[in-house]
């Protein structure tokens, strides 16, 4: 893509799909002191010129827009993500603070410029991260949308990436992975070990620059702190400026999910704070309901969500990879372990 001179505190909106065009462009927007808003190409039109119009982008695909300045010169991405409420939020990431994620990343896995798969997208903040290990420790970029067809050691994926390649029984001797963006069942982390898969889980989010727990223990100068309601908290040098359009970050940032250390020291994701939910004067945890499904053997992928009705009030739905279960199998798991209210509506991966 074709750029036009760039300025300090240019936001540079791109939506070319991913491909090693994105290391020149981050390349050459962090030389201008420029930042890089990275769009998702399949992104509806709607939320696509939403989040257009909040973030106000000087360069939108190679076409200057206007010459104010938009972020300081001292961030170098802005990642769209929904947010816990669902309403459009774009994180403010420095390049101090996505230098301090990739380098202590690298430090905990014993890596300097080893090649990287990248099968997800580049406006994920997991995706651009692997982008990111191309330009600061000249790691070779596989952009590759298929995790079984890459010949690179390293690949970041999703839990269901995982899935797909468990089930399909592809061998990984060779191969390791950063798995994060949600949880991570045991039985398929085992049945990818089995292939041959080294795995590492990750906790994260955008607003810490990606993963900084590696299977429950902080990065470097990550530090980690739990409430009196187990709400995480997270502080260290890989943390978020702000969002466009509020006021600046200040302190270590609290999350919205739950977390405990286990006995061995290393921390448990236990859940959401928003996770209980009332249904029909009963309260339910949403996090343990998911939990109990991803545990059930056959069970690739599970995410259960409560939808809020204004006449019938609140229910589950569950949205289950689980080819080889009838939903009447799941349901009966579900109604024995936590009653007939948590049974959720099951709707199936394709």
């Amino acid at each position: 893509m074709e750029l036009p001179d760039l300025r300090p505190g240019d936001l540079i909106a791109c939506s070319e799909p991913p491909g090693p065009s994105w290391l020149s462009l981050i390349e050459r927007a962090w030389e201008a002191q420029a930042a890089v808003l990275p769009l998702e190409p399949r992104l509806p039109a709607r939320a696509r010129d939403a989040l257009l119009a909040r973030c106000r982008p000087s360069v939108v695909d190679g076409v200057r827009i206007h010459d104010d300045e938009v972020v300081g010169p001292r961030i170098g991405l802005v990642i769209a993500t929904s947010g816990t409420t669902g309403e459009p939020k774009a994180v403010l990431l420095s390049r101090d603070a996505l230098r301090a994620a990739v380098e202590r990343s690298a430090k905990r896995l014993g890596l300097d410029g080893e090649p990287w798969g990248c099968p997800i997208p580049v406006a994920h903040i997991g995706g651009m991260l692997v982008v990111l290990r191309g330009l600061l420790l000249g790691a070779p970029v596989d952009f590759t949308s298929d995790p079984a067809s890459s010949r690179a050691p390293w690949s970041s994926i999703v839990p269901l990436q995982l899935a797909r390649l468990a089930r399909a029984g592809v061998r990984l001797e060779g191969r390791a992975f950063l798995v994060g963006g949600d949880r991570l069942d045991a039985d398929l982390r085992a049945r990818a070990e089995e292939l041959g898969a080294r795995i590492l889980h990750t906790y994260g989010m955008s607003e810490t620059c990606g993963g900084v727990v590696y299977d429950g223990v902080p990065l470097d100068d990550v530090i980690i702190t739990l409430g009196d309601d187990a709400r995480i908290t997270i502080d260290g040098p890989t943390l978020f400026d702000g969002y466009v359009g509020a006021d600046a970050r200040v302190g270590a940032f609290a999350t919205a999910d739950r977390g405990c250390w286990a006995a061995n020291g290393t921390l448990e994701i236990r859940g959401r704070i928003d996770d209980i939910v009332i249904i029909n004067g009963e309260n339910l945890d949403r996090g343990a309901i998911e939990a109990t499904i991803r545990q059930i053997p056959g069970v690739d992928a599970a995410t259960v969500r409560v939808l809020h009705d204004p006449d019938r009030g609140a229910s589950l739905v569950a949205r289950i990879d689980a080819p080889r279960l009838t939903d009447a199998q799941l349901a009966q798991i579900v109604r024995d372990t936590h009653g007939a209210l948590a049974v959720p509506r099951i709707e199936r991966d394709a």
